[in-house]
């Protein structure tokens, strides 16, 4: 099992930082903002998750 300890710190780093600031800024956004950006990131990903599941799958 090959593990890469510089993606692990990334990624590690990166995930501390943004639950910081994801914590702080529940406070000052309201809650339905909250869910129209969540919403909006997760529509504008699933598109690309879905063409990269089937061109991975087609091939």
């Amino acid at each position: 099992m090959n593990v890469d300890v510089l993606i692990l710190a990334v990624m590690g780093v990166t995930g501390m930082v943004g639950s910081f600031t994801g914590a702080k800024q529940t406070v000052r956004v309201s809650s339905v903002t909250m869910r129209l950006v969540i919403a909006i990131m997760l529509a504008a990903t699933t598109p690309l998750v879905v063409v990269r599941i089937f061109s991975d799958y087609l091939n």
